[in-house]
């Protein structure tokens, strides 16, 4: 992989994880046991200024001094956990965050959440940077493996205060105890059910989306409305979210997210056809790695199944 480092320097970058989602499949494997979908991680929040909800990867401005590359992966944290110091922070408030435990323990993991995906050849293709459409500035995007993120953030949870769920599924069995065959057995969740179950409602995030990676291309080159695989509305960052495909999401934060109970929802930039939307959107940069990604999980998938 060509090393993040090397990319133009802008002034906004984010992190696009993407993984197999073993929990929401769109359609059964060969052997009737679900068939584990290539999917992206969203995030969704209400826009007060132009009064639209959608859902976008984890991403936001580079602050003085910062390189993209991590600048990326603070955003991560910050947004899917709650660990930054606010919506609208002032360059002050930022400063004196990053001199807090918490926002020292940030900076450490976003610099190894880099690094060791670096390491493993986690990173989906080259870094990106999509068309001066989004904040009027060029856009750094990372495409990176769930796995990876996941592995450095275990590492990490008892720094950030993060309560990741077990990655295993829970036994069950029918009602005269008997476990069901084996296509019917619950699936261990992927790094991306995981980081799905995790995040936490915060200034900037009030729902979660899975989507298939081919519904993301899909829909980002047809104008932004995707069919999520599941949405996970967020409840209050003290209390555990609830899972499901509607509700309001953003309630406190001034909208809703109507068009989950449609089963659509909007990327952001879908009204403006910009941001990740369109031939000058996030999506579009890259797009080939992306593509070239899902066939390659895919293939995998059926010489795995051949093999058994």
């Amino acid at each position: 992989m060509a090393t993040s480092t090397a990319a133009p320097q802008p002034r906004c970058a984010g992190v696009l994880v993407v993984g197999t989602t073993a929990h929401h499949y769109q359609r059964p494997g060969t052997d009737g046991a679900p068939a584990r979908t290539p999917a992206a991680l969203l995030g969704g929040r209400y826009y007060r200024r132009r009064r639209v909800y959608e859902y976008c990867d984890f991403g936001g401005s580079v602050d003085h001094g910062e390189a993209p590359h991590i600048a990326a992966f603070r955003e991560l944290l910050e947004e899917l956990f709650g660990l930054g110091c606010g919506n609208g922070h002032t360059g002050m408030r930022r400063l004196l965050h990053e001199a807090t435990q918490q926002g020292r323990a940030v900076r450490a993991a976003a610099e190894a959440l880099h690094r060791d995906a670096d390491a493993a050849g986690a990173f989906v293709g080259a870094p990106a940077v999509a068309g001066e459409t989004r904040h009027s500035q060029p856009y750094l995007q990372l495409v990176v493996q769930a796995e990876a993120v996941l592995a450095t953030l275990r590492r990490f949870a008892p720094q950030l205060g993060l309560a990741l769920p077990p990655g295993a599924p829970a036994a069950w069995a029918d009602e005269a105890g008997r476990p069901p065959p084996p296509q019917q057995q619950p699936q261990p969740a992927s790094a991306i059910d995981v980081l799905f179950a995790a995040g936490v409602r915060n200034d900037e995030l009030t729902s979660l989306a899975l989507l298939s990676v081919e519904e993301l291309l899909r829909g980002a080159a047809a104008g932004g409305a995707v069919s999520p695989l599941a949405v996970r509305e967020l409840g209050a960052p003290s209390s555990p979210g609830t899972e499901g495909s509607g509700g309001a999401a953003a309630e406190a934060s001034g909208g809703t997210n109507a068009g989950a109970s449609t089963g659509l929802v909007d990327l952001r930039g879908t009204s403006r056809c910009d941001c990740m939307v369109g031939p000058g959107g996030s999506v579009a940069a890259c797009a080939p790695a992306l593509r070239a990604y899902a066939q390659q999980q895919q293939q995998q998938q059926q010489q795995q199944q051949q093999s058994t």
